[in-house]
């Protein structure tokens, strides 16, 4: 059923590539990819991105290039989702002076005490913006100014939020970026309305900054060959930060270049680290490095380090491993970036070229003639034994097709950013990545709904109105191109709709206190809406969950998150949508006005999934 570009093979493969199997609970289930800005006609998107969540609600910021090109333009793109990312509120996302000129490198953070969220960036090279979306608001604060010169050296810039060391109620926010006077390190008390001065952390280039649990600040970067944690547990009286000396986690190869990767596009040296959230002494490091050469041609992997007493005077880091079977597929791997959840998992997003790894015949790497990659997401729940494969791209696409080289004083080769983004909350994981599509040709924003749960089974499938055409419940649970199709034949009346309706019966494990409910599908008409609804056995009727209308069959994905309506639940969990043996019921609706040719409607459907979540 998927057809255009995103016609897919793949989608949701999983490789265990270590130790044993991932239970099935703990299993990564992924949507199909969502274009995130479908609106962007032929302007460029998809260039560095970074993102926030908090339960349902995300936002994520990412780098907009428009036609006519150029990097001297480039603004930011921002969007907030309240649903899990099934719908998106999208503007163009300004610094406090209006001059929408080179307003790059954006930076996200979430605080859990207060429920603010933050979108940021950096304007030319000289200042630093951030823009606050306070819990329930019904939108985000003007932006401020967080850093300002008058001469150029602002880089590569990220925020976090977290409590300062030893008071657990209080909320610091710390940006990490390359400034001016060779200062990396700024922060706000005042959930951003205000900054310091900058200090020096001494944190290397990238600077990728974490807080734990007890206010512990940890910035990830690159110093010479050496990937480094730069440390602070306490403040002095002024709240300035107080550091450790700064811990080396691993060495890389020298000459690190554009030359190392196929299509001479830029990729910087960045060491993106996590903190375990109930456990703030634990530190994960992933970065990608060169593992071989034959000849010219260079094999990038990702490498990954952890430490398990970060706080240590002294540190004691596990030996870097290869992950992901790097070293037995061809294709570099690189721009990782990391998260981890409360329940341990460390979720990762990278770039990779397996499914391509002669590149066309193209030769040697830096070669300009073809650059083809996927994005995937990798997990593993129990620090590194075992690791869970996604490729989240069904085709592989061309880093060539994003636009014209860079330009700028010094600037050379392709730009196709320096870095990808991910949110992670509670059992939600929301990657975000450019990947090119679209005719023209371009870098378009693209996520996936990513769930940790089990997937309910489908018990049956029972046709309440039209007539089943082919397929049957196995194929409606597990296929991507056996479609159920239901057809209403017209009954020759222009007063009266056509309607096909089905109803799904899904067993899902006891316990849940949550549900993802996910249907794809299409029909054959233009005019045609869709509802999803779920049995209330309490109040023996049908509960609305969602709505939506259908495209022509020629194109087109209906990927929807079914949502516990508010307001009907006795308990606060999902008893009153169940029966005794924890099954469920969807009803599946499509409908659309007669059409004077009398064409029947055919409602097409090839997945259907619960996720049940235990919180």
């Amino acid at each position: 059923m998927r057809r255009g570009w995103w016609s897919c093979a793949g989608i949701g493969a999983v490789a265990c590539l270590a130790g044993s199997s991932i239970a099935a609970d703990e299993e990564a289930v992924v949507s199909p990819p969502v274009r995130i800005d479908p609106g962007s006609a032929s302007n460029r998107f998809g260039l560095e991105f970074s993102a926030t969540a908090r339960g349902l609600e995300v936002a994520a910021v990412w780098m907009k290039r428009p036609v006519p090109e150029g990097q001297s333009n480039i603004i930011l793109r921002r969007a907030y989702s309240a649903d899990g990312g099934v719908t998106w509120t999208l503007d163009d996302f300004d610094s406090p002076d209006g001059s929408m000129s080179r307003e790059v490198d954006p930076m996200t953070a979430y605080d859990p005490r207060t429920g603010a969220m933050w979108v940021g960036a950096k304007a030319g090279q000289k200042r630093l913006f951030v823009s606050k979306r306070d819990l329930e608001a019904s939108g985000f604060d003007a932006a401020v100014n967080a850093f300002s010169s008058s001469v150029d050296g602002v880089d590569k810039c990220w925020m976090a939020a977290g409590p300062k060391p030893g008071v657990a109620d209080s909320t610091r926010i710390y940006i990490a970026s390359a400034l001016p006077s060779g200062v990396d390190l700024l922060w706000s008390d005042d959930l951003g309305a205000t900054w310091s001065t900058p200090i020096n952390a001494n944190a290397g280039s990238g600077k990728c900054p974490r807080i734990g649990a007890d206010g512990e600040l940890y910035i990830g970067g690159v110093s010479g060959l050496n990937i480094r944690l730069t440390r602070s547990t306490s403040l002095d009286t002024n709240g300035v930060p107080v550091f450790l000396t700064a811990s080396t986690a691993a060495t890389v190869q020298s000459g690190h270049n554009e030359d190392w990767y196929p299509g001479n596009f830029r990729v910087p040296r960045i060491a993106c680290i996590a903190v375990d959230p109930s456990d703030s002494k634990k530190v994960h490091a992933v970065w990608a490095d060169k593992t071989n050469a034959v000849g010219s041609r260079v094999n990038v992997d990702l490498y990954w380090t952890m430490t398990e007493d970060a706080t240590a005077t002294t540190v004691s880091w596990r030996t870097p491993e290869i992950i992901l079977g790097g070293e037995s597929i061809e294709g570099d791997q690189f721009f990782p970036w990391i998260e981890m959840d409360e329940y341990g998992r460390l979720h990762l997003l990278f770039m990779d070229g397996r499914q391509n790894p002669d590149q066309k015949d193209r030769g040697e790497d830096g070669a300009t003639n073809d650059a083809l990659f996927d994005v995937y997401y990798a997990c593993t729940p129990d620090d590194g034994e075992t690791w869970e494969q996604h490729r989240l791209t069904p085709n592989s696409f061309n880093v060539l097709d994003s636009g014209p080289p860079r330009v700028g004083p010094g600037a050379s080769g392709l730009f196709f950013g320096d870095y990808l983004g991910m949110a992670v909350s509670g059992k939600r994981v929301y990657p975000f990545y450019g990947a090119i599509a679209g005719d023209p040709a371009r870098a378009e924003a693209f996520t996936n709904h990513i769930t940790i749960g089990e997937i309910g089974s489908i018990v049956q499938f029972t046709t309440v109105k039209g007539a089943v055409q082919s397929g049957d419940e196995d194929e409606l649970r597990h296929s991507d191109d056996q479609r159920l199709i239901v057809r209403s034949p017209p009954p020759f009346n222009p007063t009266v709709p056509l309607e096909t309706i089905i109803d799904v019966d899904v067993e899902i494990i006891p316990g849940a206190d949550e549900f993802d409910i996910r249907i794809e599908g299409l029909a054959s008409g233009s005019s045609v809406t869709g509802t999803i609804r779920i049995w209330n056995f309490e109040t023996a009727a049908f509960d609305l969950l969602g709505t939506y209308t259908a495209a022509e069959l020629v194109d087109g994905n209906f990927y929807r998150r079914g949502l516990k309506p508010e307001g009907t639940s006795p308990g606060g969990d999902w008893d009153y949508v169940r029966d005794l043996d924890n099954v469920v019921i969807l009803r599946l609706e499509q409908s659309m006005p007669q059409v004077p040719s009398g064409d029947p409607l055919d409602s097409e459907y090839d997945l259907v999934r619960i996720v049940a979540v235990e919180e």
